[in-house]
């Protein structure tokens, strides 16, 4: 599957794992040798009690152990979408050339949350041109209603369910499970109301 930025296409790619964190999406495009990417983290929760400015304390002392000359440039706790982000932006050096990247951490349900980490980044050339379009697509990672939608969990069992919404008894097989912020609860929806929802 493809789809566009800047007008140029890029390649989608689903599922891959990589340790504890799952890129469920990567959007990548190849230039002479040189990388367009956005990607998409996903991680089951913080350890409770992290804090964002925690969180991006580890995340430079682990990137700078990692990347070659690695340079921070940015490192806020700002909003986006309502929901508390880390946002941070870096450059490094990269099979021998100057990378730069986003590395925006979406901090869902306070500090026992389901963090989302969307990351952009190019050769350092070409950053500034994408800037204002990268910044878009990390502006555009919304969770309507404050749900998180997860469907590629199935639920087993016998006992029946309840839908979150009208309160209808879902067997587990037909029920769509969702994570609802800040409760940051596992919770059900009936096939009816999440049609509805959307």
């Amino acid at each position: 599957m493809s789809m566009k930025l800047n007008d140029q296409p890029f390649w989608l790619f689903f599922c891959q794992i990589e340790g504890e964190w799952q890129k469920p999406v990567i959007l990548v495009r190849e230039e002479t040798n040189n990388r367009v990417a956005v990607a998409i983290f996903s991680i089951g929760a913080m350890h409770t009690g992290g804090t964002i400015p925690a969180y991006m304390d580890k995340a430079k002392s682990e990137l700078s152990r990692v990347f070659q000359e690695f340079s921070l440039m940015r490192a806020d706790q700002t909003l986006v979408n309502s929901f508390p982000v880390g946002w941070m932006h870096y450059k490094y050096s990269e099979r021998g050339s100057q990378t730069e990247e986003y590395n925006v951490t979406f901090f869902l349900g306070g500090d026992r949350g389901v963090p989302f980490q969307i990351v952009c980044f190019t050769d350092s050339g070409r950053f500034g041109k994408l800037r204002t379009e990268f910044e878009a697509i990390i502006h555009s990672l919304a969770f309507p209603a404050n749900r998180l939608w997860l469907p590629h969990i199935s639920l087993y069992g016998t006992s029946s369910l309840s839908c979150a919404t009208c309160g209808m008894s879902i067997a587990p097989a037909e029920a769509l499970s969702f994570i609802k912020f800040q409760e940051n609860k596992l919770q059900t929806m009936c096939v009816d109301c999440r049609k509805e929802a959307q």
